[in-house]
């Protein structure tokens, strides 16, 4: 299995850096639907298929709005990843793009930051020491190269959702923080990059993998997240992982349910 370590980091902009190392080939493993915008730094390439089958080699650097699908990867034995976890608006924020429109877009940082001084964080990336100092310092080239943009909108509805593991309805959403439906779909579009009710099925899906390790009964799960019954959930399961819940248990699956053990809130 792939060696995996994360540092948390204290700071508005990165929240968590990840570093995975594939010690063997790894085929046609899945990533999952993710309600963060996150930037990637990838060593030693990477092989994607998409859900229609085309395939096509990741860039080594990227930036990505929060994704509402899946994909398959296959990286080769001796690579890796380092993942910066960033806040859902980051994208926006950072690159002033609509995150609708961006999708299926891999954003180089060289696009967005005014020279190549980022590489010297990639570079330092190679070993998975100081995951926490490599944070900060991406942090802070970010900060000081960019004119990061003010919160948007709907960052108080994003983190409320979050907080409620997606377990909640647009209608309360919209009575809690005075929006109408037609502008609270519009902002989410725009700085989220999906629309408000399928950012809280993501997020419920997403908080919904830290319960799965084969020793909560699902029904327990299916009542605490308000699904309608097994295939409701499993519905979400086959849209967002391309995988049933019980499947989710198996092998294939080991390292994304060792990440999620690790980093779910306490």
């Amino acid at each position: 299995m792939p060696l995996y370590q994360f540092e948390f980091i204290d700071d508005p902009l990165i929240s968590l850096v990840s570093y995975v190392k594939y010690q063997e080939l790894t085929e046609d493993h899945i990533m999952l639907a993710y309600p963060y915008s996150y930037l990637v730094f990838d060593y030693g390439g990477c092989l994607v298929t998409d859900q229609k089958g085309n395939k096509f080699d990741l860039i080594r650097a990227y930036f990505k709005p929060p994704r509402p699908y899946y994909f398959q990867y296959t990286k080769q034995a001796d690579t890796h990843f380092m993942i910066f976890r960033m806040s859902p608006s980051s994208y926006w924020r950072l690159t002033g793009r609509d995150a609708s429109s961006a999708q299926y877009e891999l954003l180089s940082p060289e696009m967005i930051l005014p020279d190549d001084s980022w590489e010297e964080i990639y570079f330092a990336g190679e070993s998975p020491e100081k995951l926490k100092d490599i944070g900060l310092k991406m942090a802070d080239l970010l900060r000081s190269q960019l004119s990061i943009r003010p919160a948007t909108p709907v960052d108080e509805v994003t983190a409320h959702i979050m907080y409620s593991e997606g377990v909640m309805a647009i209608p309360d959403l919209l009575r809690e923080f005075g929006f109408s439906q037609s502008t609270l779909l519009r902002h989410f579009k725009r700085y989220i990059g999906m629309t408000p009710s399928m950012f809280l099925r993501v997020v419920r899906f997403n908080a919904i993998l830290n319960k799965i390790n084969g020793e909560v009964p699902f029904q327990e799960i299916i009542h605490q997240y308000d699904f309608y019954d097994f295939s409701h959930m499993t519905k979400d399961f086959l849209q967002f992982a391309n995988t049933t819940p019980r499947a989710y248990l198996g092998d294939r699956f080991e390292l994304i349910r060792e990440i999620f053990l690790k980093v779910r809130p306490d």
